[in-house]
């Protein structure tokens, strides 16, 4: 706790757009590599979200991050950014009451505006070189078995001359997406960047135990297509799960 309460101690220097002294609530749950707090200032609850020290070794470009989050923000999508610094690591945003959901308990109607919402994601207009979904130093580590990279981007290759890019999540797991009376809400934008959509399609179906059936009839891949997708995410996930073990 000792880093949130000095940011917290510091706000005023840190230039929060505060009137009152922000004070601390509780930690929020979930987050694997990040830890999150509610705070509450000015009468209103927001998220302090303190990254994580190893955010570089992860692939996690903070800057990109804070840009995508505005523009998603603007859009309605997720939660507004009220102000983050990524040298000093952390981010603030506006705490929108909701709920997450169980996929197994997940409505047709609700399944409807999960969809509805990604589709929203993957069609706003997005600039910039495509996210590099297998680093350089991926191949060069020795815990990992180079022929599964060397396969792994090659089905990334074969994806790419069958999806468009645009702007994707990358993280769509039921812990980041906010259920309200009204509307839906994605959160931890650390990971979107300009992408394969296909690949956001084929990672909804594995976190949200969807039939490709299901999601290739809104997303208008064929079957094969998503199965080659939902592939290669879960051979990324794995990817990136040996990369957290790793971690001092």
């Amino acid at each position: 706790m000792h880093q949130a309460d000095t940011l917290l101690a510091d706000w005023e220097a840190l230039g929060w757009p505060f009137h009152t002294p922000p004070r601390l609530l509780r930690r929020l749950p979930g987050g694997l590599t990040n830890r999150s707090f509610l705070i509450e200032a000015d009468a209103e609850r927001w998220v302090m979200r303190i990254d994580s020290p190893h955010s570089k070794t992860l692939g996690i470009d903070r800057v990109r991050e804070q840009a995508l989050l505005r523009h998603a923000a603007d859009a309605g999508l997720a939660p507004a950014l009220l102000c983050a610094d990524a040298e000093r690591g952390y981010q603030i945003t506006a705490y929108i009451e909701g709920q997450h959901l169980n996929p197994a308990v997940l409505a047709v109607h609700q399944q409807t505006a999960l969809f509805e919402l990604f589709e929203r994601v993957h069609a706003l207009p997005i600039e910039g070189a495509p996210i590099d979904y297998l680093r350089s130093d991926d191949q060069a580590d020795g815990n990992t078995v180079t022929g599964v990279l060397t396969e792994l981007r090659a089905e990334i290759e074969s994806l790419s001359t069958q999806s468009d890019a645009g702007l994707c999540h990358h993280d769509p797991v039921p812990g980041n997406v906010i259920f309200t009376e009204t509307k839906l809400y994605l959160i931890d934008w650390e990971y979107a960047g300009r992408g394969l959509p296909v690949i956001d399609w084929a990672a909804l179906a594995c976190e949200w135990q969807l039939p490709l059936a299901a999601i290739g009839e809104v997303s208008g891949y064929a079957e094969p297509v998503l199965a080659q997708a939902e592939r290669s995410y879960r051979t990324l996930c794995h990817v990136w799960q040996e990369r957290i073990a790793r971690l001092p």
